[in-house]
């Protein structure tokens, strides 16, 4: 079995009040991270794990949020996501709205 080689994902705008993946009841954010998770499994035998997750722009919403939200919102996101699936490497290009997390 082999680890999904690669998994790109984009414009999550994590922290924006009224994006969907807003952290608050119904929590997508644990929905999404589980789906995300589910894809990792895959049908295609493989383990659980991810080789690189490239995050392309908008992770965080830094422009319509406030801060506190995006980064805690965005937090919440990855502290999920890696309890649940191995991921070796994470490749980030900052968008417009997220340009101000210096990596």
């Amino acid at each position: 079995m082999k680890k999904i080689k690669v998994m790109a994902l984009s414009d999550l705008h994590l922290g924006e009040p009224e994006g969907l993946l807003y952290n608050k009841p119904p929590n997508v954010v644990d929905i999404f991270v589980d789906k995300v998770c589910e894809l990792a499994k895959g049908s295609g035998g493989f383990e659980d794990g991810i080789e690189e997750l490239v995050l392309i722009g908008d992770i965080a919403d830094l422009s319509e949020a406030p801060e506190n939200e995006a980064y805690a919102n965005t937090s919440y996101f990855f502290k999920t996501l890696f309890e649940k699936v191995q991921v070796d490497k994470v490749i980030y290009i900052p968008g417009n709205h997220d340009h101000h997390i210096v990596l």
